[in-house]
């Protein structure tokens, strides 16, 4: 238990206070080999050759203290103490993993999370070229839709005023053959086809409202002025 592992100092490393390899390479050193790195660490920590050292002295004692409690010196201790030690180094080692497959494990869900956050933007900006993509195109039929209709309208104007020009003529020779035959009616019809014709020819639009009838050719002349 915890108690008969701090008795035996299994949570000092004596090992490694000594300046000797832990673990299982410790646990294969002889008597001699720990006595020979007691002294040599003896030497080295003692306070007389570290004045300048505030922690010397207490290195020291730590030193000795790992020593003199003769756990490494006696067989049936040390085997203890190796035990002890192996399962503190091994707990360490497990907890050692689990911080670190925890520490895995978040940072992949966070790596998840930012890919998520990447992919669910990009979807967006996505979504926005396509939308305004739409809309480009829906414009750009509008537009053309808009020339379209302005084309055949300017055309259906040009076809109007080629034929209201032909019905003109074949009008002006009608009109004439009538007043050579002094037929009065069809005269007054010639003449309000003239004036529809030409008013045609002259504004390049449609009627909006018909022309007054018009019965002779004084009032030919007073609705129609040329220019």
């Amino acid at each position: 238990n915890k108690k008969e592992a701090s008795d035996m100092g299994v949570y000092l490393d004596h090992y490694a206070i000594l300046g000797l390899p832990t673990g299982k390479e410790g646990a294969k050193l002889t008597v001699e080999e720990i006595r020979k790195a007691y002294k040599t660490m003896a030497m080295l920590l003692h306070p007389d050759k570290n004045r300048y050292d505030s922690e010397a002295t207490a290195k020291f004692q730590r030193l000795q203290s790992s020593y003199d409690i003769h756990i490494l010196m006696n067989d049936k201790t040390r085997q203890l103490f190796d035990e002890q030690l192996c399962r503190h180094f091994d707990a360490k080692r497990r907890k050692m993993n689990s911080d670190f497959a925890r520490y895995k494990e978040e940072e992949a869900k966070a790596e998840a999370e930012a890919r998520a956050r990447a992919e669910a933007k990009a979807r967006e900006e996505a979504r926005a070229r396509a939308e305004a993509k739409a809309r480009e195109e829906l414009r750009a039929r509008a537009e053309a839709k808009a020339r379209e209709e302005a084309r055949l309208a300017t055309k259906t104007r040009e076809e109007v005023i080629i034929a209201a020009n032909a019905l003109l003529t074949a009008v002006a020779k009608a009109k004439e053959a009538a007043i050579a035959k002094s037929h009065s009616s069809k005269v007054s019809l010639y003449l309000q086809l003239e004036i529809l014709l030409r008013t045609l020819n002259l504004s390049h639009k449609y009627l909006q409202a018909p022309l007054p009838c018009i019965k002779s050719q004084s009032e030919f002349l007073f609705w129609y002025h040329p220019t």
